[in-house]
């Protein structure tokens, strides 16, 4: 009954980084769809729609030791301008100054000056990603210890390396910002959750990427 952004948002940075794998892996739509997908992320909810996306998949990216120069491609960008601008030029046309209350107060503001009153303790994401992963978080605490001595391997680029980096980047980014709700760490869940369940199986049973 309340209408907020952030699952819609989840679903575009997913499909965002989703994307950016494919095309990583040589499939010709890949990345004009992630831009695409940022696209509809900017316009769901504003500038953090751009920042998480290109975050995520520049980490995920350097995580698996992948170049950026066919996702940072102009035409890329020009796709992304596209679908962005005309909505924008729109919305500041009918309504005068919302640019600059887009990125001065919903964005600016939010990530650095407790104007919302939202702001909480370096910790705040622990728990809730705790909870927001559960019961398979708390299985994930038996494995901590094997995971502390494979930690060495997360220093040769992987499939894993990039979706802790992506993750990370992301929950990193809103631990900094002095406003603080827990669905804003919704997009880094679909991450979390594959690393989790990579860790449940057999290495025989790991494939080389986690795209399609």
């Amino acid at each position: 009954r309340i209408v907020i952004f952030d699952m819609a948002l989840a679903c575009f940075v997913t499909g965002a980084l989703l994307f950016a794998e494919e095309g990583g892996r040589g499939w010709r739509w890949g990345f004009p769809l992630a831009w695409v997908a940022t696209a509809l992320a900017v316009l769901t909810k504003g500038p953090v729609g751009f920042l998480l996306p290109v975050l995520g998949i520049v980490s995920l990216s350097l995580g698996q030791g992948r170049a950026l120069r066919a996702y940072l491609k102009p035409v890329h960008l020009g796709l992304f301008l596209t679908l962005v601008l005309p909505w924008l030029l729109a919305m500041e046309s009918r309504n005068p100054g919302f640019l600059r209350y887009a990125l001065q107060v919903e964005t600016l503001e939010r990530l650095t000056r407790p104007t919302f009153e939202r702001s909480g303790p370096r910790y705040y994401y622990l728990p809730v990603l705790f909870l927001a992963l559960f019961p398979w978080s708390l299985a994930s605490l038996r494995s901590a210890p094997r995971w502390a001595r494979s930690l060495r391997t997360l220093g040769q680029p992987s499939p894993e390396r990039g979706m802790l980096l992506a993750a990370g980047s992301m929950v990193l980014f809103f631990t900094l910002s002095t406003s603080k709700l827990p669905g804003y760490v919704l997009p880094a869940l679909p991450l979390l959750a594959l690393l989790v369940g990579s860790e449940s199986m057999t290495a025989e049973d790991r494939s080389e990427s986690w795209g399609w």
